[in-house]
């Protein structure tokens, strides 16, 4: 075989992928800093890595995410273990931390349970755990999935970043494990916060969003996660049903498309009652991306 140079492979496969990726392939594959890539691209490869390097960029020109091609996939300043059964995580969902520890911090809360509703590879909750720690708040975390291989990442993640022995993991549709149902009922279990990012895409767009060239990563990612029917809210309403099970004032923080506020505000006034207040939190691109609201002395509907 004729030696393969690092310009072989980026005369290959730029043409097919952007550049950057590609760089970042080759830096991943020959375990070197991109800068390395850049200033040697006459650097020959071994037969491995060029065959490696290549398998990737085939990959990465059909839209497979860079994330799973590198196993992680950084949020909130630490780097997360990802692969096919979990979601990749977005920066739009670093709201929900910030606005979570904000509302513990300034209502002064003591006893806090903190509910991280369809985990994934579990950074929500992990990320609360490292950063409550910092705010000296006593809490109990749990964190459920109805996937049990994305439990299995999040449970990776949570030993990786030091918190596994911080956090109760469920395998549980929303709130339905009965092991779960009865730690939420317990005396210790003062100030509820559910928190969840779960599937919220309309399913009906999903024909139309795949076909669009910048989506069709989503095809890549557990489709579980992603759509949802009635508007994309179903998942919601019925989390949202669960919750008023549990017959204590709890807030929920939930990640939405921004469309959805208007819908979500009213099928939480029409559902619960119309007396609560649905906060919308922005995210950067100051669109509707966190709803937070409180069910105060919740009654079965």
């Amino acid at each position: 075989m004729t030696k393969k140079s690092i310009q072989t492979i980026l005369s290959t496969w730029t043409k097919k992928c952007d550049v950057l990726d590609v760089e970042m392939i080759v830096a991943y594959v020959i375990q070197k800093d991109r800068s390395f890539v850049i200033a040697h691209p006459q650097h020959i490869l071994s037969l491995s890595e060029y065959t490696k390097i290549d398998t990737l960029c085939k990959k990465r020109s059909l839209h497979y995410p860079l994330a799973y091609i590198f196993g992680t996939k950084e949020f909130y300043g630490r780097d997360f273990i990802v692969n096919k059964h979990t979601l990749i995580p977005r920066p739009e969902t670093e709201l929900m931390i910030s606005q979570i520890i904000s509302f513990i911090t300034k209502k002064q809360l003591t006893n806090v349970c903190i509910v991280d509703i369809g985990t994934g590879s579990g950074i929500i909750a992990i990320t609360l755990a490292k950063e409550l720690a910092k705010i000296n708040v006593d809490y109990q975390l749990c964190a459920t999935d109805i996937s049990p291989e994305a439990l299995s990442v999040a449970k990776q993640n949570a030993k990786k970043h030091n918190v596994y022995d911080t956090i109760s993991f469920y395998h549980s549709d929303l709130l339905q494990n009965n092991s779960l149902h009865n730690k939420l009922q317990d005396a210790s279990c003062k100030n509820i916060i559910f928190v969840a990012n779960l599937p919220y895409v309309d399913v009906t767009i999903k024909s139309k969003l795949l076909k669009q060239h910048n989506s069709r990563a989503l095809t890549f990612e557990p489709q579980i996660a992603l759509w949802s029917p009635n508007n994309g809210l179903d998942h919601y309403e019925k989390l949202i049903k669960q919750t008023q099970d549990i017959k204590k004032t709890t807030t929920s923080f939930y990640e939405i498309d921004p469309q959805q506020s208007i819908l979500l505000t009213k099928y939480i006034h029409t559902n619960i009652s119309p007396d609560i207040q649905v906060t919308h939190h922005k995210d950067l691109a100051k669109k509707d991306r966190v709803s937070e609201w409180t069910i105060t002395n919740p009654k079965n509907t």
